[in-house]
């Protein structure tokens, strides 16, 4: 959400000369947000079916998969996200965002699939 807010405030309606840039991270950030929220309720319903399948001798089965994918990819964007938040002032940043926006919405696809997955694992 900083970094929303940052992006919209700083390059936003308000600003002399809005990029583009700023614009495409401040909606891949907004999608990315929007395919996070519910997650949490849904890995906690998958955890508490996970624990009524645990086989005895077993290091896991799907459902903790599940979770732990989630959970890395989850990890990974909130690491790409504090990192963005750190280079956003840097001279360098601007050659960096096309990148960085084509990252985070390669994350938004992959966290829509991943909530699509908990959504048939809850079925």
């Amino acid at each position: 959400e900083d970094n929303i807010r940052w992006f919209h405030a700083a390059h936003g309606p308000s600003a002399t000369s809005p990029s583009g840039a700023a614009k495409a991270l401040t909606q891949a950030f907004h999608l990315t947000l929007l395919a996070v929220q519910g997650m949490d309720v849904m890995v906690e319903d998958i955890a508490a079916v996970a624990a009524t399948h645990d086989v005895p001798h077993s290091e896991g089965n799907g459902y903790w998969s599940l979770i732990r994918v989630v959970h890395c990819c989850l990890e990974k964007l909130l690491q790409k996200s504090r990192s963005i938040t750190e280079e956003r002032t840097s001279v360098f940043f601007p050659a960096r965002a096309r990148h960085l926006t084509e990252a985070l919405s390669e994350y938004h696809e992959i966290l829509g699939l991943l909530k699509e997955m908990l959504a048939i694992a809850l079925f």
